[in-house]
């Protein structure tokens, strides 16, 4: 990532917030353009207390974020597939209830490999 990778990923939040209120959990997918990734990741914190996010869907509100998925992503075109597999994932409470139970970073990796991360 750049220098800017992380100022741009909270002035992108801010414009487009990305907290989702699952049902169970809040999720928040925050991410920015292409050009401020040098090389791609996925980056999946699961804080120890939920975190503030404004809502996707209305910014006034907020959701208590359980699980950020922060994506670095450079081709554009991987990021609306990446996105779209992530809402297939956030609508799968049973592994986000297992994710979010886990306390190895090795499981919390297989389980998402398993899912075709």
């Amino acid at each position: 990532m750049t220098k800017d990778f992380g100022k741009k990923i909270l002035e992108r939040e801010e414009i487009y917030p990305t907290g989702i209120d699952q049902g169970t959990f809040g999720i928040a997918i925050p991410h920015t353009d292409p050009e401020w990734v040098k090389e791609e990741f996925i980056t999946l914190l699961v804080p120890e207390r939920p975190v503030l996010f404004q809502r996707m869907d209305d910014k006034e509100q907020e959701v208590q974020v359980d699980f950020i998925f922060i994506l670095g992503l450079n081709q554009p075109h991987e990021q609306l597939a990446m996105l779209q597999n992530l809402m297939q994932l956030i609508q799968n409470t049973a592994l986000l209830e297992n994710l979010y139970k886990q306390t190895k970073r090795e499981k919390l990796i297989l389980l998402l490999q398993d899912y075709g991360f």
